[in-house]
């Protein structure tokens, strides 16, 4: 006699791979493996939170380690798929329900886990790090056109920026926009240009030639050479262009008021900075430059900004 088998509840590798791919973990619960999903799940999370953790300052992570991290959550994603599709394959035909091999729960955890993520993104952002795109070539060679980086908003909660820290601030004139610079003078320094030379407390800061990029963007017209700019603890490379704007290359000496930041671009002949709009507020700094994460052109330059 022949009896006929109940595949009503069969497991199909197909739709294993598509709920995997909607959310880490949800593969394994369609399997009936809730444990292992949500385990799934939660590692990935967790080391994508452990990449952050080296954009942050006070954590000692250079670039190469971020990548890693986020290159480890893309292979235990990727696992997590082959996982589920193996496991719906071995499963019998006849696989009894479990009370969570519903569709309402699948759209309920995904609702709670992806709610969980966007939670944690916003905190991220409003808290530790915020992306941004830069659209000039005010601060090549550092940054380039186009380069998206992250900024370390919790760098300036207990002290005021540092020499030759890179900071995006406000627009003093327009709340809406933002700048970024470096920090070349804090609070209570003496700051004068003459003839582009720049004196910090009647001491002019020493340059030497430093090689350019072997690179240029498309955006840096102009020819010009990079030095080196040393200010204190500090060393940064610039661009000065060759004949430049006068008026760019002169400010009366000021002294730099408590709490506030004298910031120029280091393309020294094309930035509109502290030069025009004087020093800035240290509260009106949103964070410190502190990774890129997409550059232009040249991916050499991915990782820790230093």
């Amino acid at each position: 006699m022949n009896v006929q088998t109940n595949i009503k509840n069969k497991r199909y590798p197909w739709l294993a791979v598509f709920l995997s791919l909607l959310m880490p973990g949800l593969g394994q619960l369609y399997c009936g493996a809730i444990i292992k999903g949500l385990w799934l799940a939660g590692l990935i999370s967790v080391v994508g939170l452990l990449s952050l953790l080296g954009l942050v300052p006070g954590f000692q992570v250079n670039g190469k380690v971020v990548l890693l991290f986020q290159a480890l959550s893309l292979l235990l994603y990727g696992i997590g798929i082959i996982d589920a599709f193996i496991m719906a394959r071995r499963i019998r035909e006849d696989y009894k329900l479990k009370d969570y091999n519903r569709w309402s729960a699948y759209v309920l955890l995904c609702l709670a886990v992806s709610g969980g993520y966007i939670f944690s993104g916003l905190y991220v952002r409003d808290s530790l790090l915020q992306p941004f795109k830069v659209p000039t070539g005010a601060m090549y060679p550092a940054i380039w056109p186009g380069d998206r980086l992250l900024a370390a908003k919790n760098a300036y909660q207990d002290n005021d920026p540092a020499v030759g820290d890179i900071v995006i601030f406000r627009n003093p004139d327009h709340r809406r926009q933002f700048f970024i610079k470096r920090v070349v003078a804090a609070g209570g320094d003496a700051v004068e240009i003459r003839q582009g030379e720049i004196y910090i407390n009647d001491i002019k800061l020493k340059r030497e030639e430093a090689p350019s990029p072997t690179v240029i963007p498309s955006q840096i017209k102009r020819e010009g050479m990079c030095f080196y700019e040393s200010n204190r603890d500090a060393k940064y490379r610039i661009f000065l262009i060759a004949n430049g704007d006068p008026r760019m290359r002169n400010f009366p000496k000021t002294v730099i008021p408590k709490h506030h930041c004298f910031v120029l671009g280091d393309n020294r002949d094309n930035s509109f900075d502290s030069r025009h709009f004087g020093a800035i507020p240290v509260v009106g700094i949103v964070g410190k430059a502190s990774f890129i994460y997409a550059p232009s052109q040249d991916w050499s330059r991915f990782g820790t900004m230093r």
